[in-house]
This record gives C-alpha cells, structure tokens and sequence, in this order.
C-alpha cells in the first residue's frame, strides 16, 4: 500500500516531465 502511495506522484512528474520535454522538443523544431 505505501508503495503505491509513493508510486502514484512519481507516474505523475513523470508524464508531467515528459510533456514539457516535448513542447520544448517541438518549439525548437519550430
């Protein structure tokens, strides 16, 4: 159970940290 307490916010950087990753990836491309 405290696994997946701390599992869940770190899904969630994750995906957050990816899509800001890719607006940047996609602005550099123009």
């Amino acid at each position: 159970m405290k696994r997946n307490v701390l599992l869940l916010p770190l899904l969630i950087f994750l995906l957050i940290a990816a899509a800001l990753l890719w607006q940047l990836a996609r602005n550099a491309q123009g």
